[in-house]
């Protein structure tokens, strides 16, 4: 099961899933670093068991 939210005033997007998708959520989570490398202004990534949240 994938939840996603799209919070805009505080710009973040968080991913969560249930345990059996952590190995997904794992490449999701690469996906993220490679992207906020690429970007020009600071990005932080949060990561806490099945939920992964990126602000910006």
């Amino acid at each position: 099961m994938l939840r996603n939210r799209m919070n805009v005033s505080n710009r973040r997007f968080t991913v969560r899933v249930n345990e059996a998708d952590l190995g997904w959520l794992d490449k999701v989570e690469k996906r993220m670093l490679e992207i906020t490398q690429s970007i020009s202004y600071p990005v932080e990534i949060l990561r806490t068991g099945c939920k992964v949240a990126l602000n910006t």
